[in-house]
């Protein structure tokens, strides 16, 4: 017995019942303490190992979001040397991007980190599309210090800039959050530009809950599978789309 958990049975053989006298119960019992004292150690080496790979584990965690920032800031400091002010601007704002996602694991956060986390999202997509595509925030500040899921609406934000972005024209975001009457979270994000018909948001809705061989609509389905896993049947998230786009 090693703590409350048997591990296994010690068994002795006797010619005779009568064999059995104090002295030969006494050394099976002696033998089988001093293998559960074994086995115990043995499991206290093997607790004290995994937590020492633990240690070590976190402590890499540190060090890594640590190593990526300076890296960055180091192309930074050499696009400065160089006057390339648009790569070194742009390697801020993807530091912003990258090091909450680094530097925590935990599945919530406050609403107010998630709007700055998006807000430094947009600024790096404008990078990467163009500046083509404005970005609204709707929220009341009483609202901000609530938990709310991490990293939840950057896979939307990524479908208005690559589905619906254009080079030609200037198109909005607007992201509406606000809380029902029974104090659930209910958020929408529109985007103006090409409408979609009924059928293709049919297919989309379908491929949320459960993505395409060909990995699409995976971002999509990735929320929909987390606010499932986190809120059961008070999460859920689905797509329309209005006579204006």
């Amino acid at each position: 017995v090693v703590g409350r958990t048997v591990e296994g049975t010690l068994k002795f053989y006797y010619k005779t019942p009568r064999a059995v006298d104090r002295t030969q119960y006494a050394l099976a019992s002696g033998f089988a303490e001093f293998l559960s004292t074994q086995l115990a150690i043995h499991e206290l080496e093997v607790q004290k190992e995994l937590t020492a790979r633990a240690e070590v584990r976190a402590l890499q965690a540190q060090i890594n979001p640590h190593f990526l920032y300076n890296s960055l800031n180091s192309i930074r400091w050499m696009a400065l040397m160089t006057n390339n002010t648009k790569i070194a601007d742009s390697l801020v704002t993807l530091s912003k991007v990258i090091m909450p996602i680094l530097r925590n694991p935990a599945f919530t956060w406050k609403l107010k980190d998630e709007i700055e986390f998006l807000k430094n999202y947009t600024e790096m997509m404008q990078i990467r599309y163009g500046n083509y595509m404005e970005y609204h925030v709707d929220c009341k500040p009483c609202l901000q210090e609530e938990v709310f899921p991490r990293f939840i609406l950057q896979p939307v934000i990524e479908n208005c800039f690559v589905h619906g972005g254009s080079t030609t024209e200037v198109r909005e975001i607007f992201i509406r959050i606000r809380k029902t009457e029974n104090e659930n979270f209910f958020i929408e994000v529109q985007n103006t530009g090409v409408r979609l018909d009924g059928c293709k948001i049919a297919e989309i809705n379908q491929a949320m809950q459960k993505p395409g061989k060909d990995g699409s609509h995976i971002g999509l389905s990735n929320i929909y599978k987390r606010l499932k896993l986190l809120y059961g049947e008070k999460g859920n998230v689905w797509m329309e789309s209005d006579s204006g786009g």
